[in-house]
């Protein structure tokens, strides 16, 4: 086993316990005393600055997902909203479509579905045959800039208007623009049950 410096001190000069504190000389002791303000400094700074650095980091992150939060919400609106649409399409009656300059109406099994543009929202009303109460209002999209109809006939023309004359009196598909703030637009063409165009 190896001797502390004190004992060692102590054997060959006597008894120098005066010299010696805890088990150390005060020269040893002195050397080894520990870290200094500047080291102490030094470190807290280093600690601050990836600290700071692990925050912004953080931050960062956090805002990405937030816009991508925000453009996923958004996604999945427009995509219900196109949903509902084609769904109500795809069981309409081809010879009830109606398409006026500010809405597109259908008759279905389940009765009526009108689709129109108010306050930069995309509304869907529903009626059911033979009730004459108001029909039921749903918001089915918000924050549409735009919103325009086509109707396709059986021998492949697009019409603004429907029914149109001197076009066939069944339409063989509806089409759905809906434009947005910074001129980006989405549309959803669907075909009409049992109608094959010429």
């Amino acid at each position: 086993m190896r001797e502390g410096p004190c004992r060692a001190q102590r054997r060959r000069r006597g008894d120098n316990a005066d010299r010696c504190v805890r088990g150390m000389t005060k020269a040893a002791r002195d050397g080894a005393a520990g870290i200094t303000l500047v080291e102490m400094l030094v470190a807290l700074a280093l600690f601050s600055l990836v600290g700071l650095a692990g925050f912004t980091m953080l931050d960062a992150v956090l805002q990405v997902r937030d816009r991508t939060d925000g453009r996923l919400e958004r996604l999945a609106a427009i995509d219900r909203a196109l949903t509902v649409f084609s769904r109500d399409f795809a069981q309409a009656d081809p010879l009830s479509v109606t398409l006026s300059e500010e809405r597109l109406d259908i008759e279905a099994e389940s009765g009526g579905r009108g689709y129109l543009l108010e306050d930069n929202t995309l509304v869907r009303e529903t009626s059911n045959d033979g009730e004459d109460s108001a029909p039921l209002r749903q918001i089915l999209l918000e924050g549409v800039a735009g919103l325009s109809f086509r109707v396709l006939s059986v021998d492949r023309q697009w019409f603004a208007l429907w029914p149109s004359e001197g076009a066939a009196p069944v339409a063989a598909a509806v089409e759905l623009m809906l434009e947005f703030e910074g001129s980006e637009s989405v549309a959803r063409l669907v075909d009409l049950p049992g109608i094959v165009p010429q």
